[in-house]
């Protein structure tokens, strides 16, 4: 366990001290206010007191916070998966924490918790940076929906962060299995891409269609089944069901099916990491 908390405090100070990493999140600040003066632009078609104009702002302020999250977040967390390995491979970093009195298993862990501790501050501030512009922006348009939006927003940035830490680990397991350290970083962001674009009607359809050509499904039901299976797929449906909903229900939505089903790839990626970790020669 010390051995753990010694990797979770190393793996935060690498991530708080990394340039490329301050330039992103200079970059995620600038597109969190672009997105606030896009809700500003779209709110002058949301007008009214009564209850149902209220919940329609809240909706479209966490819509909007929520998609900052679900693709600049997973961007991050492919790009912090990746230099937890890859750096310090090629600082041979590792090799010398093997020598060490720490589990291999334990790496990965702390890591991973390291990680994910970044990566929610990173959200949580998200969340205050966003709030603060469109309270300085749209004035009382926000400020009379802070609250259902604080509520609409914490499920959609839960699954985001599963969603993120999802590509973390396929980010991680591609830097340990292949070799060359550039190639793995494409092939995370490949995935992401394909598995981002999946969830647009046109791109979905054109594969449901090629999948229906050869005989072997209908393009209805290969459309929800690509939706049903990827992680951007299912993270679009449960946001969309919330978005969606005549009234919030914070409960109901953290109950959601959608949220085991994108922490079981989570999970079943951990176990690849720490497999391939345990076995594979990470000199």
């Amino acid at each position: 366990m010390i051995g753990m908390y010694s990797i979770v405090r190393k793996e935060l100070r690498d991530l708080a001290g990394t340039r490329f990493l301050l330039i992103i999140g200079l970059c995620y600040v600038l597109i969190i206010l672009m997105q606030v003066f896009n809700v500003y632009n779209g709110l002058k078609t949301v007008q009214g007191p009564d209850a149902s104009m209220i919940f329609s702002t809240s909706m479209m302020f966490s819509g909007s916070f929520s998609g900052v999250i679900s693709d600049y977040g997973v961007i991050i967390a492919i790009v912090v998966g990746f230099l937890s390995i890859a750096s310090e491979r090629r600082g041979n970093a590792l090799c010398t924490l093997m020598t060490k009195p720490v589990r291999r298993r334990d790496v990965i862990c702390g890591k991973m918790i390291g990680s994910l501790v970044y990566l929610s501050g990173m959200a949580i501030v998200g969340l205050l940076l966003f709030a603060a512009f469109s309270s300085i922006i749209c004035g009382n348009a926000f400020n009379d929906v802070f609250v259902q939006f604080v509520y609409a927003s914490i499920p959609v940035v839960i699954a985001s962060l599963i969603c993120a830490l999802i590509f973390f680990f396929l980010s991680m397991l591609l830097a340990i299995i292949v070799d060359g350290k550039g190639l793995a970083l494409i092939m995370a962001i490949f995935l992401w891409y394909f598995s981002r674009m999946a969830t647009d009607v046109s791109f979905n359809g054109n594969i449901a269609y090629i999948i229906e050509s050869l005989g072997i499904a209908s393009s209805t039901d290969v459309g929800y089944l690509i939706m049903g299976l990827l992680p951007y797929g299912i993270l679009s449906s449960f946001s969309t069901a919330i978005y969606t909903q005549t009234s919030f229900d914070l409960v109901g939505s953290l109950l959601d099916a959608s949220l085991a089903k994108l922490a079981v790839y989570a999970f079943l990626l951990l176990i690849a990491c720490q497999i391939s970790f345990i076995k594979r020669d990470i000199s």
